[in-house]
């Protein structure tokens, strides 16, 4: 049996959008869960929401 490669076209936007999202969800969660509410906590969720964008672009190049 052989498997089947979809390929799906990269869509930039979509891209964008989940990325912000993703950023306003975690410093979100880091304001709620551990009442934290400093810019230094907000900057920390941005950066892992900046890496997982990082990480879906590089996925995407790479054909992953």
């Amino acid at each position: 049996m052989t498997e089947e490669t979809v390929k799906t076209k990269f869509s930039w936007t979509d891209w964008i959008e989940r990325s912000v999202w993703t950023g306003v969800e975690s410093a979100l969660a880091v304001v709620v869960v551990t009442d934290v509410s400093s810019l230094k906590a907000a900057a920390t969720a941005f950066a892992a929401a900046a890496i997982a964008a990082l990480k879906t672009l590089a996925k995407a190049r790479l054909g992953r």
